[in-house]
């Protein structure tokens, strides 16, 4: 998606779910996301269920959201570009995250906590980091 403008009113941008029985096998229908984002801006929050992934690219963009706030998504990752901002409205669970910005002075947290999977993420050492807004990113 580039320089897209989408309306909603459901809090909700991006909700990836699989298939509970209506065809296949119940439990094996995950969905599959890839989302690229280019110069947008963007709020709502992104959920994935237990049996569907994610894959989050935010070039060039403003996004305000929690991300897999319950910590449900088989797999999520989120990927950002150095000019893009992350405003976080709840705490977010990721299983990879890179971020150009690599002193992470694009992310807001506003209070809120960024968990990310450990082994998935060699890059921060299994680090707990302090970000802008009083929140953290923590290992899991």
């Amino acid at each position: 998606m580039e320089n897209t403008e989408i309306n909603y009113g459901s809090g909700i941008l991006i909700n990836v779910s699989g298939n509970t029985g209506e065809w296949g096998r119940s439990g094996s229908n995950g969905g599959d996301l890839s989302f690229t984002s280019v110069n947008q801006v963007l709020s709502g929050n992104i959920y994935v269920d237990s049996i569907s992934t994610a894959v989050l690219k935010l070039s060039s963009t403003r996004i305000s959201s929690a991300i897999n706030p319950s910590n449900t998504a088989g797999s999520i990752s989120l990927s950002l570009s150095g000019d893009s901002t992350w405003s976080l409205t709840g705490n977010s669970y990721l299983t990879t995250f890179s971020d150009d910005d690599t002193t992470l002075s694009n992310i807001q947290s506003n209070g809120y906590n960024i968990y990310y999977k450990s082994s998935a993420n060699s890059w921060l050492n299994g680090a707990t980091i302090a970000l802008n807004g009083g929140g953290k990113l923590i290992p899991y």
